[in-house]
């Protein structure tokens, strides 16, 4: 009699752990599909905000100086808003400058929020009607440089904006006034579109040259993708390895 209520009670026992263990996987697996859901959110969430941004817009600047060479000169190059009122805000930068000489008698003069010196980096934004960068300089053959473009109307062009910003490139002589090679002096200019993030060169002598310039990086949103496939692989490899070590327990 007593061996049978111990039998009984070890039968019951036995159920009671089937029954545990089976509320117990459900539960686990409640938590790892919720833990998948949320790996899969975070993926998401951070390729809604890097694959979003634009890419960068950078040109090649070429002039080609050769009727000029041995002569002293200035460049002149400012980068400035239609009406700032309805002009999104912007940066223009301008990188890798070469090909002339400064010339020493003479220094250059910025105006406005433009602000360094050739032939180190020269940064400009359009919150002021005017911003230049006025460089006297002894030319040589050629002068070549990088200008790139950045800010709120390359990132997040508002289509309610009405204006342009413009980079313009002028060669004038030492004292400013007098045009070089154009009537004006303005060989090129690079319309930074409102509302677009994209740009429209246009020269004026045949001596310019302005060519997109491609990027080699990885965009933003391929290194989202990649997040995203990180934080995935991690979640399910994390849980492969409990269900392992669950069932090598359960033998």
């Amino acid at each position: 009699m007593r061996a049978n209520q111990l039998l009984s009670k070890f039968n019951s026992a036995i159920r009671g752990a089937k029954t545990s263990n089976t509320k117990s996987s459900f539960i686990r697996e409640r938590f790892d599909s919720r833990l998948f859901t949320l790996a899969y959110s975070a993926a998401l969430l951070c390729f809604l905000t890097f694959g979003a941004k634009a890419a960068a817009i950078a040109e090649s600047v070429s002039v080609n100086t050769s009727s000029l060479a041995g002569t002293a000169g200035a460049i002149d190059l400012s980068f400035n808003p239609g009406l700032i009122s309805g002009t999104q805000a912007a940066n223009a930068t301008v990188t890798g400058f070469a090909g002339a000489i400064l010339d020493s008698a003479n220094p250059p003069s910025n105006t406005g929020n433009a602000s360094g010196m050739l032939p180190g980096v020269l940064r400009f934004d359009n919150r002021t009607q005017l911003n230049e960068v006025f460089t006297p300089v002894i030319f040589g053959s050629s002068f070549n440089f990088i200008l790139s473009f950045s800010g709120p109307a390359v990132d997040n062009p508002d289509p309610a904006s009405t204006y342009d910003s413009v980079f313009s490139l002028g060669l004038f002589s030492t004292d400013g006034n007098t045009p070089l090679i154009t009537p004006d002096g303005i060989i090129a200019t690079v319309d930074l579109l409102h509302g677009q993030a994209a740009v429209l060169p246009t020269t004026f002598s045949s001596i310019v040259s302005i060519q997109p310039v491609s990027t080699t990086t990885p965009e933003p949103s391929t290194a989202a993708y990649l997040v995203a496939a990180l934080l995935t692989l991690g979640v399910a490899g994390a849980i492969r390895r409990r269900q392992a070590c669950e069932a090598i327990s359960l033998k």
